[in-house]
């Protein structure tokens, strides 16, 4: 949808999201935003990419670049914050080229 988007001249505006948002299973709902991974970072880049969890541990990797957070601090990244803003662990680029995740607006779809 994105390259569709852009393709019509439509460009997003970044803002943030109000509200709480939350991971209960980050790694399949990161394997679920794996068709947009691939869209924005292509397939080869896109299957490097890894995410796990162990209770509250969430693991980020790339290659052997990997990257451990608590609940809190992946909703932040995936979710509100660049990685050069306050992640500065994460030393690939990669991870600018896809992060922070889009959001839907506050009220429109919650479960």
């Amino acid at each position: 949808m994105h390259s569709l988007c852009r393709q019509a001249g439509l460009h997003g505006e970044v803002r943030t999201t109000p509200g709480t948002v939350t991971l209960v299973n980050c790694p399949q709902f990161m394997e679920r935003m794996r068709p947009y991974l691939v869209e924005m970072l292509g397939r080869q880049t896109a299957a490097r990419l890894r995410f796990a969890q162990d209770g509250e541990r969430y693991l980020f990797a790339f290659d052997t670049e990997e990257f451990v957070t608590d609940r809190a601090g992946a909703a932040r990244l995936l979710f509100g914050a660049r990685p050069n803003a306050g992640f500065s662990q994460l030393r690939s680029a990669v991870w600018g080229r896809f992060l922070p995740l889009p959001t839907l607006w506050y009220g429109i779809n919650y479960v």
